[in-house]
C-alpha cells in the first residue's frame, strides 16, 4: 500500500480515492463491532479499492475477542489459523495493532 499513498501537507492520503488514509485499529473494532465484521484489522477504511488491495497483499485476518480466560487475538498466517490470549484488553489491542502493522507473532 505504500506505493499507493502520498502525503498532502501532514495527512497520509490514499492513492485510489485521494481521501485521508484511515485504517481499522483494534480499539475502533471493539468500539464498533459492525466495522470489525466487515473489515480486517489494519485494513484501509477510506475506499473499497484500497481495502481490496490491502487484503490481497496481507492475507491476514485479525480479531480481538473476550473469552473466559482474558482477551484472545486470532489471525491467519501462512494458511494457518493462530491465536494468542492476553490477560488484559489493552495488551490484546496492542498485540493486534502490532500484527496489523506487519509485526511477527
Amino acid at each position: 500500500m505504500k506505493d499507493r499513498t502520498y502525503y498532502s501537507r501532514e495527512n497520509l492520503m490514499c492513492g485510489f480515492c485521494d481521501l485521508p488514509r484511515e485504517v481499522l485499529t483494534a480499539e475502533t473494532a471493539l468500539d464498533h463491532p459492525e466495522m470489525a465484521a466487515e473489515y480486517e484489522m489494519g485494513s484501509p477504511l477510506c475506499c473499497d479499492r484500497a481495502a481490496d488491495v490491502w487484503r490481497a497483499a496481507r492475507r491476514t485476518v485479525i480479531r480481538v475477542e473476550q473469552v473466559a480466560t482474558g482477551w484472545r487475538v486470532r489471525w491467519r498466517e501462512g494458511g494457518r489459523l493462530r491465536a494468542r490470549t492476553w490477560g488484559t484488553q489493552k495488551a490484546a489491542i496492542e498485540f493486534a495493532d502490532y500484527l496489523a502493522e506487519g509485526g511477527d507473532a
